[in-house]
């Protein structure tokens, strides 16, 4: 399936949940290879999601590859199978929601911020996965069609200005409201979470923090 044709028809059906959109596209182009994975053709299983012991649906049973002490290997797992895309989406929505560990990307709304959470907190084995998910929504500009149901109407006092930068404050909070969740954990737990907020940081800066050259 064309990456075009896919868009088209995930993008309502991604739409009207918790997840941000963008990010629900990138992630099932990514496991599904556009639709194009046996799993997806058989199961319609767009996020490569397994089939643990709390999943009482039906599964299939697929090869995958894993990376494991560094090292890409093939391994037979046993997947979730659903009717359709729809049926996927809202499972794939129950389990972010649900689960403790993605808790935390949820301060975010942006899809390049959410993948880099989602990453960070064990969704693969990749090291490399919150880039991955991160160069499609900058790739097919995902982004965009949120932007454009939402418009934003400029307000200068919500700007910073230096040295001809204009840095929208409105894009700092959630990297604000993300360190000091991070600050208000036990001390254990602190060192990790704004290691994660770093790379949010890094990502969602160079994404999302708007910068105007004044014209001289």
């Amino acid at each position: 399936m064309l990456p075009k044709d896919f868009i088209a028809k995930i993008t309502p059906l991604a739409q009207g949940t918790h997840v941000p959109v963008s990010f629900t596209i990138a992630q099932a182009a990514l496991e599904s290879a556009w639709g194009e994975s046996e799993l997806a053709k058989q199961a319609n299983n767009l996020f490569g999601m397994k089939a643990g012991a709390e999943w009482e649906g039906p599964t299939i049973s697929l090869p995958t590859h894993e990376v494991v002490d560094g090292k890409t290997v093939e391994v037979e797992a046993v997947w979730r199978k659903f009717e359709s895309w729809g049926s996927c989406i809202a499972d794939h929505t129950r389990l972010l929601t649900k689960d403790e560990r993605y808790k935390a990307a949820f301060d975010f709304t942006d899809g390049r911020s959410f993948a880099m959470a989602i990453a960070a907190a064990g969704y693969a084995t990749d090291p490399a996965y919150g880039s991955k998910l991160v160069e499609i929504i900058n790739q097919y500009n995902l982004e965009k069609p949120m932007a454009e149901e939402t418009p934003v109407t400029p307000v200068p006092a919500s700007s910073l200005v230096t040295g001809g930068v204009s840095v929208t404050v409105a894009s700092l909070v959630p990297l604000v409201t993300w360190a000091l969740n991070g600050f208000a954990r036990p001390v254990p737990e602190t060192v990790p979470y704004l290691l994660a907020a770093g790379l949010v940081t890094l990502t969602h800066l160079l994404a999302n923090v708007s910068i105007q050259w004044r014209k001289k």
